[in-house]
């Protein structure tokens, strides 16, 4: 680069600076941050006017980490009063992101309403936006967000604003507002009945409040939607209901209807186990495990639930051998140690 270096406060032409920005986009894919910052910082010695490639070392630096020089950039890029519209937004647009990056979410936030105050079809904007009142726990505002995004998207929208009802609804709950997450939470499943961690928070709901016949209905549910998705804490609230209403022994009789209706599902056979081991039927819960191996070897919920039944009956050999699979199974997820030097 002597050459650019001895031309940098001369004119460069048009096929010089093109080769410059070519071969600084090789660099960056690459991974040569360094190079491609110095190609990019001699060329605006040499035209200082061109808007966008300050925009482009600042995201340079912002995606090296070094979000206060990307800030700084943007910040004198917009007190120049001779910047077209549409560059202001984009300079606007990328110090919203430089903001989000620092973890400045406010700043952030304020920043991208004003670039929506500018370009209300700013899609990107409005993306970024949700996510940040959602961090933000603003949720009123970011399903406001989220409705102008599907309106330009030209779609409902209802499973995204459901999403966030359920989020705003868990943030109530976690607070102790009870009633205000229960609202959310109507509101949501009103919007997208399907939403499993609506139906599944739905359940638990109904399970604090001694409504256990609604929480049932709310724990079968999740388990038709969830399939081998399902979350344990479902299988423990649905036993906890049965359990309240004095019906333990259906719980069991639940499950197999259940399985019953999925064919194949290693969640509620794993679950099933379990309620067998309590009554005593130790060999029908191993049965139940090995049809799960059987299906899926790297199961690591029915392996570590066979290992500790096999051990609690002390059946060493056999609890050796299944705890050996647990090992090689976990050995076979986990990356060797050159790839984990390497990442």
């Amino acid at each position: 680069m002597s050459w650019f270096r001895r031309r940098s406060r001369s004119s460069v032409s048009r096929s010089e600076r093109d080769d410059v920005i070519r071969a600084t986009l090789l660099d960056v894919l690459e991974g040569a941050f360094e190079r491609a910052e110095e190609r990019l910082s001699a060329l605006l010695q040499s035209d200082s006017s061109d808007v966008k490639l300050y925009l482009a070392l600042a995201h340079l630096y912002r995606e090296r980490g070094q979000v206060g020089r990307a800030i700084r950039i943007h910040q004198n890029v917009l007190l120049r009063r001779d910047l077209p519209r549409s560059e202001r937004t984009s300079a606007l647009s990328a110090l919203a992101a430089d903001f989000r990056r620092g973890g400045f979410r406010r700043r952030s936030i304020e920043v991208y309403e004003e670039v929506l105050s500018r370009e209300p079809r700013n899609r990107a904007a409005l993306r970024a936006l949700v996510a940040l009142l959602t961090e933000e726990l603003e949720y009123p505002r970011a399903i406001s967000a989220a409705r102008r995004l599907a309106r330009l998207d030209r779609h409902s929208g209802k499973t995204d604003e459901a999403a966030l009802l359920v989020a705003m609804a868990r943030a109530a709950h976690k607070e102790g507002r009870s009633e205000h997450a229960l609202k959310a939470l109507r509101r949501a499943l009103r919007r997208d009945p399907d939403n499993l961690d609506g139906v599944v928070l739905l359940a638990q709901l109904e399970l604090e409040r001694g409504r256990n016949r609604a929480a049932l209905s709310a724990w079968r549910k999740a388990v038709a939607l969830g399939g081998d998705a399902t979350p344990a804490q479902v299988f423990s609230g649905m036993e906890a209901s049965f359990a309240t209403l004095g019906r333990s022994r259906r719980y069991q009789d639940t499950l197999r209807r259940l399985l019953e209706r999925s064919g194949t599902s290693a969640q509620i056979r794993i679950a099933l186990a379990r309620t067998m081991i309590v009554t005593g039927a130790i060999e029908d819960a191993i049965t139940e495990l090995r049809r799960v191996l059987d299906a899926e070897p790297s199961n690591l919920d029915a392996r570590v639930a066979l290992g500790r039944i096999l051990i609690a009956e002390h059946r060493g050999p056999d609890a050796l051998k299944e705890f050996e699979e647990l090992l090689t199974v976990l050995d076979t997820g986990r990356p060797s140690a050159e790839e984990g030097a390497g990442q």
